[in-house]
């Protein structure tokens, strides 16, 4: 599981966005994806009721295809057992953002990463995964930086760190009594 070389850009967002304190000195990957959905509402969000449940599906579908085509493309070989993720959001020029509205967006991404178990994680529970925690990060003009054009209006780097093989004990789902 040897990390690619990384630019100079993706060691500051490393170092910008660190992983939690037990998990220092573990190998960190850095991912970038973008959907290929120009539209700027091509980002799901938790705040939206308005669209249909087909066009919710489909932006779904975009963002997990993303998901597990960018994993093929930049970290095919690594396989973890246990990850943080933080998810560093790259909207369009615009309007403020909150981020945790795009919960959604992202979820879609991660369900791509796990891709029923054949993916980066064998699952996206809490015993394998711990966040992803969303960030806000630059606008995508970033993606001009690598030869797409016209910029994608929505993008995400996912910063991913190894917590090791070791899986948390279960909780019981048993109520006290």
């Amino acid at each position: 599981m040897s990390a690619p070389t990384l630019s100079a850009a993706d060691q500051a967002l490393l170092a910008l966005h660190e992983p939690p304190a037990d998990a220092a000195g573990r190998e960190r990957w850095v991912l970038r994806v973008q959907c290929g959905v120009q539209d700027p509402a091509s980002w799901l969000s938790a705040n939206d009721r308005s669209r249909g449940w087909q066009r919710r599906q489909r932006i779904t579908l975009a963002w997990r295809s993303a998901g597990t085509w960018a994993w093929r493309q930049q970290l095919r070989d690594v396989r973890l057992q246990r990850a943080h993720i933080v998810a560093v959001l790259h909207h369009g020029l615009g309007p403020r953002r909150d981020p945790a509205n795009s919960a959604p967006t992202v979820k879609a991404l991660v369900d791509g990463l796990v891709d029923a178990g054949r993916g980066l994680l064998p699952d996206d529970d809490d015993r394998h995964l711990l966040g992803p925690d969303l960030r806000l990060g630059e606008s995508t003009r970033w993606a001009k930086q690598v030869h797409t054009y016209p910029p994608p209006m929505a993008a995400v780097t996912l910063l991913i760190t190894d917590l090791g093989d070791a899986l948390p004990p279960r909780l019981s789902a048993r109520r006290p009594r």
